[in-house]
């Protein structure tokens, strides 16, 4: 309750404590609703999960072992693909200056 009665978080354009968690809360729900329902669509990340698994717990230790045939030598390459191509699409510099260069907000109110 005293959330509800604390005083505006400097910044926030008058907003108490408890709205600023709720504003927060709703931008979580719906970046978790675009996270499930267009992302796979447009990433395919879970064909991108099955590959790294297939890659690391089947591929690698056939390739140690030395028991690459020619086949699978074919998937492998196909499959390492997308990980050749990911890093080169992702804007590295947008992503450094936006989630690790910016300052960040407060989660909550400082006591005086």
């Amino acid at each position: 309750m005293t959330a509800i009665l604390a005083p505006p978080v400097p910044g926030t354009s008058g907003l108490s404590t408890l709205q600023l968690y709720l504003l927060r809360g709703t931008y979580a729900l719906i970046l978790a609703f675009l996270v499930t329902s267009i992302w796979p669509g447009v990433v395919y990340h879970d064909k991108l999960a099955w590959k790294t698994i297939w890659l690391l717990f089947f591929a690698l230790p056939l390739w140690t072992a030395h028991q690459v045939d020619p086949d699978t030598w074919e998937t492998i390459k196909a499959c390492a693909l997308v990980w050749v191509i990911f890093p080169f699409t992702i804007p590295w510099r947008y992503v450094f200056e936006t989630y690790v260069k910016a300052p960040g907000d407060r989660w909550s109110v400082r006591s005086a």
